[in-house]
């Protein structure tokens, strides 16, 4: 009768191995998936759109984002014109800096094409918000297009960007 109190006790054992690594396992992926604190803000890019004119050699960027709380930022962005004529790959950068505590910013800018843009031309590119001088990356979106029927600049009322 020896045996019955060593096996019971090998079971007890191993059920309790079983359990003490089940809670192991369900504490472990109970655990945030990020490193981030709770109140860490999300830098982000909302909307980024050139506004191109037929027959006209400037175009409009406009940029928009929120929560941006870090030094030097700024958008950098890259697009390609193509048709009525060779394939164009325009690219730049534009300041932004945050309007209220909130961190949200709008900012438009108006460079040159280096030529006239055609009606005909598909266009496409995209934007990335970056801060402290390029050195923390945030998110990256498609750039957003449309014309107009006047070249920029605009009177006072410059178009604001759509959503993508």
């Amino acid at each position: 009768m020896q045996k019955k109190p060593a096996l019971a006790r090998k079971h007890l054992a191993f059920l309790v191995t079983a359990l003490a690594t089940l809670a192991l396992f369900l504490w472990i992926t109970s655990l945030p998936f990020t490193t981030q604190p709770a109140d860490a803000k999300v830098h982000r890019l909302q909307t980024a759109q050139v506004i191109v004119t037929p027959g006209c050699n400037t175009y409009c960027i406009c940029v928009t984002g929120t929560q941006l709380d870090k030094p030097n930022p700024f958008v950098k962005y890259s697009f390609t014109l193509r048709g009525c004529g060779p394939t164009v790959t325009i690219s730049g950068s534009i300041a932004v800096r945050p309007k209220n505590a909130a961190g949200d910013f709008r900012e438009i800018d108006v460079p040159g094409l280096g030529r006239n843009y055609c009606s005909q031309g598909a266009t496409s590119g995209s934007a990335t918000l970056f801060a402290e001088n390029g050195a923390s990356r945030f998110n990256t979106l498609p750039i957003s297009f449309s014309t107009s029927p006047d070249c920029p600049p605009w009177p006072s009322s410059t178009p604001a960007p759509t959503a993508p």
